[in-house]
């Protein structure tokens, strides 16, 4: 609106208005390029935002796969308790079974 405004204004005046013509054609091609500037730049936020929802997916996926290995894995030291605690028993059950049988072995001797 500007340059076409500053185009009539520069016609008005006739060859007095020659290089306000000049001045008037520049601010036409600055209005262009800020126009196309800004869909450059509208596309680039776009482009912006679908990587970020992106990553952001990623994320969450690893996130949620850390939960799961997280979840195995006090799962593996739950059954390593276990596991150890019946150990433990048991040996302590062949350790009577041995007293038994030295303390047998003692009378049958």
């Amino acid at each position: 609106m500007l340059a076409l405004n500053a185009s009539i204004e520069a016609a008005r005046e006739g060859e007095a208005g020659r290089d306000f013509a000049v001045v008037a054609d520049q601010i036409g091609k600055l209005a262009t390029d800020s126009a196309t500037a800004v869909l450059n730049t509208k596309e680039l936020i776009g482009k912006t935002v679908e990587e970020i929802n992106k990553g952001n997916k990623v994320t969450e996926e690893t996130a949620e796969g850390f939960e799961r290995i997280i979840g195995e894995l006090e799962n593996f030291a739950k059954t390593t308790k276990e596991t150890s605690e019946m150990a433990k028993d048991q040996s302590q059950a062949l350790l009577q079974v041995e007293q038994g049988i030295n303390q047998i072995s003692l009378i049958t001797s």
